[in-house]
């Protein structure tokens, strides 16, 4: 048989995947012309789908020796370096190969490769579409342009490109599983479970797949079904950590507490730098009232397994205040770092640090600023994005009860320490009506932007038809969503002075005019508590860390009581139950 007959045959076993009778050839082919580029190359690829990337960059360098100009070899030296995590270097192999063959579409689409792996998403984007013009049936093409689109957050677009994968390629378990993630960040949450299983349908030993099911299966309160995927997933993969911290999660949902701790401290022996897996075993600490360990771990929230921040940290110069340095007669700097309910929650500890003796300056959201100017203890409050005055150190304020050594026992709970501002609680109460029903302020939806704010808020329509009839009700949301304008639309019962409470301190006037207020857990239930106004609070099953476990009291605020979900995701039992005290109450009041 002819050199070139025997070489041919060898690339149709190359396409066909018979790598080891392409090898058996190539062997033939170099004893009959050693050096012979073609098979060099060819024994480079069986190398590399052999997981042996040197033992390809050995073959192909003898390949390129003897054809420098061989654009098929320098590809696939690429391809053996991008293996090795060399994307730099593979990009210069693969720009030679484009350098050398224009037309080289394959070519295109490995720098596309190489450009996504370092973080260029816009340019693998363009080599992408370059493959797909010479390769309009090439899935993994389509596949690897929607994860860089994805990357890029053009998220339906990179629906739109997985499906064109799966259009060209219905096997292509990658393009299902890729196309799942795209939908789950998207919220599409049905979309996204049908992909994942469609991907597990191919290859049920993809372990990410499984994993990612029984996210979404958790957040449909599925908990038994995601315990059982997440399982599988280490079952597949019992050395990931992101298993591992997934099922705590679960777990935690299934009120495993010690399985759920267990599964944390697991993902942290196999990956001990994982942040996440930090942070979430420091809320279920202080989720059970272990605060000395839970406080520490706390720390953990600044840092994720990629060492990239999970909050947004502050680059700030002067050295964070730990409670262990001496700050009579120096300046302080506290700062928020979260949401408007967790400023509200640990602005509590400013006048401890001032007793102290240190000088204060508290920086806080804008909205939040005309309100915290009731609070003790600052020396100078300052709104974030304003410039900041020299200061000796630095703390944010969630770090306040390390630095104190908060335990249950010590948690600094004055009744009030912010106050209302007396001429707007008089505007308010000429805007109100006089009655001598109770008043109830109502908050029945977080910010849509928390990622488990379905599980917090409540349904309004649900609430409203089950409230007592004989109470006056008024409106705390400032952010309602059109479906619920739609609701109090439909109950003018209910006052709705949403665009007259403004900032913050405009809804502390309003909720000083009030008996109670009733709210879900939100920055309008730590509003109404840090004011010492009796305070009602819904909390979903699994609830946030600082409410603690089967409390009906809280100890960070002595007006607030406690209304828990009995089950996951049903409300029925929480607005039965209240609907029974606030009849009790009116009645008291009557």
């Amino acid at each position: 048989m002819p050199l070139s007959a025997k070489f041919a045959q060898v690339k149709r076993l190359l396409a066909a995947a018979e790598f080891q009778q392409a090898a058996v050839l190539c062997e033939e082919l170099l004893v009959l012309q050693p050096g012979h580029a073609g098979a060099c190359v060819s024994l480079g690829v069986v190398a590399l789908q052999a997981g042996q990337p040197e033992r390809t960059l050995e073959w192909v360098s003898r390949a390129i020796k003897a054809e420098p100009r061989n654009a098929w070899a320098h590809s696939v030296f690429g391809n053996a370096l991008l293996d090795l995590g060399r994307a730099e270097s593979a990009l210069q192999s693969f720009n030679a190969a484009i350098a050398l063959y224009p037309g080289y579409g394959a070519a295109y689409y490995n720098r596309g490769n190489a450009l996504l792996d370092l973080g260029r998403f816009d340019d693998a984007i363009a080599d992408f579409e370059v493959t797909i013009a010479a390769m309009p049936e090439f899935s993994p093409a389509h596949n690897n342009k929607g994860i860089a689109l994805a990357a890029c957050g053009q998220l339906p677009a990179a629906v739109a490109s997985f499906d064109k994968a799966i259009e060209a390629d219905p096997g292509n378990s990658e393009a299902h599983y890729d196309r799942g993630r795209a939908l789950q960040a998207l919220q599409h949450w049905d979309e996204a479970l049908d992909s994942y299983e469609a991907a597990l349908r191919i290859d049920p030993g993809l372990a990410t797949a499984h994993n990612n099911r029984a996210t979404v299966l958790e957040r449909a309160g599925r908990f038994e079904a995601a315990l059982a995927s997440v399982d599988r997933a280490i079952a597949l993969s019992a050395g990931d950590a992101w298993f591992h911290q997934n099922r705590g999660y679960v777990l935690e949902q299934l009120d495993e507490w010690d399985a759920a701790l267990e599964s944390y401290d697991r993902a942290l022996e196999i990956d001990p730098n994982r942040g996440e897996a930090h942070f979430a075993r420091s809320v279920l600490l202080l989720k059970t009232g272990d605060f000395e360990r839970g406080w520490s771990e706390h720390e953990w929230r600044w840092k994720n397994e990629r060492g990239t921040n999970i909050l947004d940290r502050r680059v700030l110069r002067q050295p964070l205040w730990t409670g262990h340095e001496s700050i009579a007669g120096r300046k302080v700097l506290l700062y928020a770092e979260q949401g408007f309910g967790d400023t509200i929650q640990f602005s509590r500890y400013v006048e401890h640090v001032a007793a102290l003796g240190a000088q204060v300056t508290l920086e806080v959201q804008p909205p939040l600023a005309s309100l915290m100017r009731t609070l003790a203890g600052w020396s100078m409050l300052v709104e974030r994005g304003a410039e900041l005055p020299d200061c000796d150190y630095r703390c944010p304020l969630m770090s306040l009860p390390l630095a104190f050594g908060t335990r249950l026992a010590t948690i600094p709970a004055a009744t009030a320490y912010l106050a209302a501002e007396p001429a707007k609680v008089e505007r308010w109460r000429a805007r109100l009506e006089r009655s001598s029903r109770c008043r109830v302020g109502l908050a029945w939806s977080g910010s849509a932007s928390f990622p488990n704010n379905h599980r917090r808020s409540a349904p309004l329509e649900q609430l409203l038809a089950r409230l007592a009839a004989d109470c006056q009700y008024i409106n705390l949301q400032t952010d309602v969503s059109a479906a619920d304008r739609q609701v109090l639309s439909q109950h003018p019962e209910v006052l709705d002075f949403t665009e007259l409470q403004g900032d913050f301190s405009e809804t502390a006037a309003l909720c000083q005019c009030l008996d109670l207020v009733i709210s879900v857990d939100t920055s309008i239930a730590h509003l109404s508590a840090a004011l010492g106004k009796p305070t009602w609070i819904m909390l979903a099953h699994n609830a946030d860390w600082r409410w603690f476990l089967g409390r009906e009291d809280s100890p960070w605020y002595p007006t607030a009581r406690l209304f828990r979900q009995r089950r996951g995701l049903e409300w029925g039992d929480v607005f039965g139950r209240i609907a029974a005290e606030l009849t009790a109450l009116q009645a008291s009041l009557g």
